[in-house]
């Protein structure tokens, strides 16, 4: 005759796993010894075993259809981590190309608005040229109308 606890080692489960299904056994294989520990039988014992293995096997069946489960969906969320790995790199290649197209036309710009100034101050060159040769008398005594 073995005590709850003996029985709960072997199996591999908890004291109370095993007084949950206490009930299950017929009251003849149930005794207590001289302590006042409960103890099984041995037919009490086997039978004890069964209930328990079937309901761990139940169990982790269960616990291999939810691996399984979450195997599946591990594999789901890598599938769109590295697609959305690649979509990132092709927007950060796209990103690059734009910016260096917006730097070669920024460059541009500048050029052509240097080139702007220069044509205008070019414009005004031969008025300043005009204004330097007429003379002292002439500058002072023309009307700025004509």
């Amino acid at each position: 005759m073995k005590t709850i606890a003996q029985i709960a080692k072997e199996i591999g489960v908890s004291r109370q796993a095993v007084y949950r299904r206490l009930s299950a056994i017929p009251s003849e294989m149930l005794s207590t010894n001289d302590k006042g520990v409960q103890v099984i039988s041995a037919d009490g014992e086997s039978l004890l075993k069964e209930l328990l293995s079937d309901e761990l096997s139940a169990n982790s069946m269960e616990r291999v259809s939810d691996n399984i489960t979450e195997k599946k969906i591990i594999d789901n969320l890598k599938s769109e981590i590295q697609n959305l790995r690649e979509e990132n790199s092709k927007l950060t290649s796209a990103l690059i190309e734009q910016s260096t197209k917006l730097l070669s036309l920024t460059e541009k710009a500048q050029k052509i608005a240097e080139n702007a100034q220069t044509l205008h101050a070019m414009e005004n060159i031969p008025q300043l040229a005009e204004q330097k040769k007429a003379g002292f008398f002439k500058r002072i005594f023309t009307k700025h109308g004509q």
